[in-house]
């Protein structure tokens, strides 16, 4: 999962805001990228609900990684 900065992601949210687009916190857009940073609690969620048990986890190269299995 890439990992940004939480003030980048606000002022994103802000931005998108300001100019009325239908936007959830975490989601970043400009002309290139489009971009989700959903929160970490969400992702460790997700995985679980989809049978998953996290193994392991750490970060690098601006990136959280996981690993994990499912029986």
């Amino acid at each position: 999962m890439e990992i940004a900065d939480e003030d980048d992601i606000e002022q994103a949210f802000q931005q998108a805001r300001t100019l009325g687009l239908p936007m959830v916190h975490g989601e970043w857009i400009n002309t290139d990228v489009y971009h989700y940073y959903q929160p970490m609690l969400q992702v460790r969620d997700w995985l679980q609900l989809a049978g998953f048990e996290i193994v392991e986890e750490g970060e690098g190269d601006s990136y959280h990684h996981f690993i994990a299995s499912r029986d």
